[in-house]
């Protein structure tokens, strides 16, 4: 007798049965995997059942038909292998849960497919750091290789049995599904409980689909058995056992296995044969289900496992407490657990891991665990985090044995449950798991030292905080501070809690708060005890940036710089402690006009943030960054900054106050930066949008901002009553509001309005003039004496408008505080001078075409041009200039700008120009490829900073050898030095907080204008204006003149190789099939065939050629087509012609 064998799943197995319902499912899976490949966008597919039911059997049988070569279901050729990141037995943290996703990922994959190995070596080498510096951004790293993979390979991810997870885990999953919007991944998760809600309400609008296991049927049961035992009459022992077993296949086929157990059927001559009377035994204990599980195999629990040996039985319980699955070398007894592996009681996992076989008997076993023998396991664990921290598992499983006891806590248990959740909260953004636990603190240890509770009830008044449960977090902190017996590091450290709490919350208490806080630490500095400085002086510097914050906010911007500049100079201030510092400063420097260091903050913020910040904290960023960039007149890097971050608000979802505030800051200034770029529809509908959601949450001073840039637009549309309407708003909210630099805008706004409807402004002229002086914007007077050249326009004085519009052009110059405002001068007085006839109107109108091209502002110097030119008198002063070629000619869009650059030219050979020259650099003048890779590098490398520091730079370009610090350091300042003096350009090359960057502004790329023009073709093409898609779709075409740096073959080369050269596919057959529309045959196939020259491999390109040569009636072509095929697909991957391709060559070749 064969014993301790899963018969029935094994005899499914072997047999391969008609289950109708796991058929349909299957064939539902396939379904959706078919729309995953042709629709080119993801899926998201729940697979629902109790234990048992067969979920992850579902699953491997899809997987497995994924992987035939004559499968239906995998259309693709072979060579774009299907890859599956796999997370069984999903516990409650989500970083285990990512770390053991890439290990798995990297272990089963990377050897079979090393062009994803770039991916996720990144993810992998966080986790090989010890999760350093901050698993925060291993989750974006996890949903940043999904997205790369899933750009080269159909990817299906599938995540088990995630009910064992918590909402931080859903939340995640959520985010890496809403992160490939556009790409081809099936997600197919496996759960038990009611977790489909959940992941629908986080989708919007994404594919979904929810299937739900059904349980055996009598007639099942039947078919089984009679298979089994070789006899169709057991229609009563058929009935019993689907009665027992509820229809489920597991429980089923462990009731078959309790009948060998009994001796009542044998193994016979190749068959299951009955060699005795069936007699149900019901002393045995079977009957009705009890909570969960049937009590018949509950009881089959219980009688395995009081047949174990007593070493066994150890095993079993050493596995319940070092936590399932564990190491094997856990375990000292291995012939026992070999045993055990033998009787089918527990298994292997793919990663060699120890495990229950099945959840059943771990319930029971964990149920034989004594609560002594508990205590004596955990105990060990507390000693372990004693002299460092145990396993992750481990703490997990220590802090949720200690958080559910109801006895009274031990100090040491109570330090581990602070410090763990402080780890939890902090580090992995899990705050209800570490609120449970400072709960379960608080409730049990009553007996504690005041101090360890008090520093308890701060972490939990900083949890409130973070989860915006403020007034909770006041009321811990109140009864806190009323003591007023603790240590003075421990009482200021509650202080700086209150005092964040009631400066996000009662900011009109703050001013109070903070005097009060202020008295405390002056009468209790001395008496700080030695080993609480640091913990003082960090409290002090948290208070004084909150308080500088506070200054910030309501616009005491003097005082707050002032207290940044403080914070800059203590020498234990850390921007890890205090990262929106740069952010606060940045914005001060931007109302001071000093663009330069406002960026330098601002993109110091943005470093940070994008190395160890959440998707919200990076979007602020980013949203602070395009703030300075529209200022200084980076209109396209502001616009793309903004783009951005409402992307990766979106992403994360708007489910709090805060991402709501930074999603409409991110729209505001994509509005701003599309208003600029004359995109009107688009900015007046974001604008809409802001002022709604800024009125809804009596946002004052977003308010403001919004009504000046629509006040903006409607000036610059003609809708001057819409203009009028907005100016006026916002004055009647100032009366409530005051805000100085507000009230002069709107006054100069005012004036804007009135001289638009030839009305006199003159009186709100003069008392713009007196706010100005008033309130000392002395970096504003530009805009003061710009609507005074409008006033003068208006009146007919020419000569004093072009006067006043060079002097308010030559003061935004001088201050560099708005270039946009500075072309738009420029033009004006341009188009003053050229009315007068004045020579002079060239100079400005060159000036003012500069600037346009210099911020990309392709629209506006394309009208500006069309009406200068268009004007009787640009004429006059050509002809008077002696035949001379006008200025508008020189400035024709596509022309170069007048600016040099330094140009890269990649496709096919590289070749690199100077600013200005038209001979490439010679390889003399490089001395040697290293400078040339790093500049290269670093250029395909911008949008990932981590990539671009020392180390990994260092890895990128000597890979071949493992450098150390001091030669690696040389190595690089070699490079950076010949790169610099070879390029004749010092700033090309930057370096802030130890991550080189590459300054854009200087330089211009072939690929990089390839994946410019594709950008703009797809977006015409989704908005279904084909013209002008073809049209970007042609120009991206012209740029690639071939592979992207033929005869360079580092990995990440390769890696963008490879992705150029598939848009490069993409865009010939779009364009095939743009000539195919319009039945423009001989065009289309041109493309077609100049794809099959690029990638003789294109099956689908194959078939175009067919569809096309037999609309043309030239079948001889599309049989050579056809042919051609067969022999690439036999000779390259052993196949034969997909099923679509056979019927392509049927119906236009064969007419069949």
């Amino acid at each position: 007798m064969m014993s301790r064998i899963n018969v029935a799943q094994k005899f499914l197995s072997d047999h391969e049965l008609p289950f109708a319902a796991r058929e349909a499912e299957l064939q539902r899976l396939r379904e959706e995997y078919e729309f995953v490949l042709t629709s080119e966008s993801p899926s998201v597919v729940v697979v629902q059942a109790e234990s048992g039911f067969g979920k992850t059997r579902l699953v491997r049988e899809f997987l497995e038909s994924l992987a035939k070569p004559d499968s239906s279901a995998a259309p693709r050729a072979a060579a774009h292998a299907e890859l599956t990141l796999e997370v069984p037995e999903v516990d409650a943290s989500i970083i285990e849960i990512l770390s053991l996703t890439a290990r798995r990922f990297h272990k089963k994959y990377l050897s079979t497919a090393p062009a994803p190995a770039a991916f996720v070596e990144p993810f992998l080498a966080a986790i090989e750091e010890g999760l350093k510096p901050s698993p925060q951004v291993l989750p974006q790293l996890f949903r940043r290789a999904v997205r790369d993979l899933a750009v080269q390979y159909p990817t299906v991810i599938v995540m088990e049995d995630v009910h064992r997870g918590d909402e931080d885990l859903l939340k995640e999953l959520s985010l890496c599904i809403r992160s490939v919007a556009s790409l081809p991944v099936l997600f197919i998760i496996t759960e038990r409980t009611e977790a489909a809600a959940h992941f629908r309400g986080r989708l919007d609008n994404r594919r979904f689909l929810s299937m739900e296991l059904g349980a055996l049927q009598i007639q099942d049961v039947k078919h089984i058995l009679a298979g089994l035992f070789g006899q169709s009459d057991l229609d009563v022992l058929a009935f019993q056992l689907h009665q027992y077993s509820e229809g489920n296949p597991f429980y089923l086929s462990e009731l078959v296995h309790e009948l060998l157990e009994q001796g009542v059927v044998q193994w016979k001559a190749g068959l299951w044969q009955l060699t005795s009377p069936y007699g149900w035994q019901s002393a045995s204990g079977y009957g009705a289900a009890t909570n969960g599980a049937p009590k018949s195999l509950k009881f089959l629990s219980e009688r395995r496992y009081s047949q174990c040996s007593p070493d066994e039985k150890t095993v079993l319980q050493q596995l319940i407490l070092a936590g399932d699955p564990a190491a094997p070398e856990r375990f000292t007894d291995k012939a026992s657990a070999e045993s055990l592996i033998r009787k089918g009681i527990i298994s292997r996992t793919q990663d060699g891991l120890l495990q229950f076989s099945h959840g059943l008997m771990r319930e029971f076993v964990r149920t034989e665990v004594s609560d002594a023998e508990k205590d004596i396991y955990f105990a060990a664990l507390l000693e372990d985090a004693d002299t460092g921290h145990p396993k992750p598992c481990q703490s997990s499983d220590l802090a949720m044995y200690l958080g559910r006891r109801t006895a009274p806590l031990s100090e040491r248990a109570t330090k581990f449950l602070i410090e763990y959740s402080c780890n939890q909260s902090e580090r992995f953004l899990r705050h209800r798991l570490a609120e449970s636990c400072l709960v379960a603190v608080l409730r049990n240890a009553t007996d504690l030292p005041a101090m360890l509770r008090a520093e308890a009830v701060i972490q939990l008044a900083k949890l409130e905080f973070k989860l915006e449960r403020f007034e909770d977090g006041l009321r811990l902190t109140r009864e806190l501070l009323e003591r007023e017996s603790l240590p003075p590091a421990l009482m200021l450290e509650a202080y700086s809690v209150h005092l964040r709490i009631i400066h996000y919350h009662k900011r009109e208490a703050f001013d109070a708060e903070l005097a009060r806080i202020k008295m405390y630490a002056d009468a209790h500095r001395l008496h700080v005890a030695a080993a609480d400085e640091a913990a003082w002086a960090k409290a002090l510097l948290t208070i004084q940036s909150l308080a500088a914050r506070q200054y910030f906010i309501s616009g005491r911007y003097a005082e707050a710089k002032e207290i940044y500049t403080r914070l800059l100079e203590h020498p234990q201030f850390n921007y890890n402690d205090f990262p929106d510092v740069a952010a606060n400063l940045s914005g001060i420097e931007v109302v001071n006009s000093n663009f330069r260091d406002a960026e330098r903050y601002a993109r110091l913020s943005l470093d940070y943030y994008l190395r160890l910040g959440t998707e919200p904290e990076i979007a602020k960023a980013l949203v602070n960054l395009a703030t300075v960039l529209c200022q200084e007149g980076k209109i396209i890097e502001a616009h793309q900054c903004a783009s951005d971050a409402v992307g990766r608000c979106s992403l994360v979802g708007l489910d709090g106050r805060s991402e709501k505030y930074i999603f409409h800051a991110a729209l505001f200034w994509l509005a701003l930066s599309n208003l600029r770029l004359m995109n009107y529809a688009e900015a007046e509908r974001q604008l809409h949008r802001c002022a709604e959601q800024f009125r809804s949450d009596k946002q004052s001073e977003n308010i403001l901002v919004t009504l000046l840039a629509f006040s903006d637009f409607y000036l610059e549309t003609e809708q001057i009553n819409l203009a009028a309407d907005a100016t006026d708003e916002a004055m009647m909210l100032l009366q409530s509001h005051p805000h100085p630099l507000f009230e002069m805008f709107f006054l100069l706004q005012k004036v804007r309005v009135l001289l638009k409807s030839a009305q006199d402004a003159s009186l709100f002229i003069e008392k713009a003039e007196e706010k100005l002086r008033e309130a000392g914007f002395a970096n504003w007077t530009a805009d003061v004496v710009q609507v005074k050249a409008e006033a003068a326009r208006a009146v007919g004085d020419l000569k004093s408008a072009a006067e006043l519009f060079e002097d308010a052009a030559a003061r935004y110059a001088k201050s560099k505080q708005n270039m946009f405002a500075e072309m738009l001068c420029y033009q004006q007085g341009a188009m003053a001078l050229l009315i007068q006839n004045d020579a002079k109107a060239h100079r400005h109108y060159r000036r003012a075409m500069d600037l346009a091209e210099t911020m990309g502002l392709e629209k506006r110097a394309s009208a500006f041009k069309a009406e200068f030119d268009s004007h009787p008198n640009a004429a006059k002063l050509t002809n008077t200039a002696g035949g001379r070629e006008t200025v508008s000619s020189d400035h024709s869009l596509g022309a170069a700008p007048k600016l040099g650059f330094i140009r890269i030219e990649a496709f096919n050979t590289l070749s690199i120009f100077r600013a200005g020259s038209v001979q490439p650099i010679s390889k003399r003048e490089w001395g040697s490829e290293k400078p040339r890779k790093f500049l290269l590098y670093l250029m395909l490398k911008q949008g990932e900073p981590y990539r671009r520091t020392r180390e990994a730079v260092g890895e990128a370009l000597w890979p071949e050898q493992p450098l150390d610090p001091k030669k690696l350091s040389l190595f690089l300042r070699v490079a950076l030095s010949q790169t610099r003096k070879a390029l004749g350009a010092p700033d090309i090359i930057q370096k802030a907080n130890e991550i080189y960057s590459v300054n854009f502004d200087l330089c211009r790329a072939d690929w990089m204008e390839f994946e410019k023009h594709l950008a703009e073709a797809t977006a015409a093409q989704r908005q279904n204006k084909a013209v002008i898609a073809e049209a970007a779709f042609q120009t991206a075409r012209t740029l690639y003149t071939g592979d992207f740096l033929v005869g360079t073959d580092d990995d990440w080369v390769m890696e963008k190789r490879l992705r150029l050269s598939d848009e490069f596919d993409r865009t010939l057959r779009t364009l095939s099939l743009f000539a195919e529309a319009r039945s423009d045959y001989e065009t289309a196939i041109a493309f077609t065939r100049e794809l099959l020259a690029h990638n003789s491999e294109h099956e689908a390109g194959y078939e175009d050629a067919i569809r096309l040569s037999g609309l043309m009636g030239n079948k001889v072509q599309a049989t050579k087509f056809y042919e051609a095929c067969a022999e690439m697909l036999r000779e390259e991957f052993g196949h034969k012609p997909s099923r679509s391709l056979e019927e392509t060559y049927q119906k236009f070749v064969l007419q069949k």
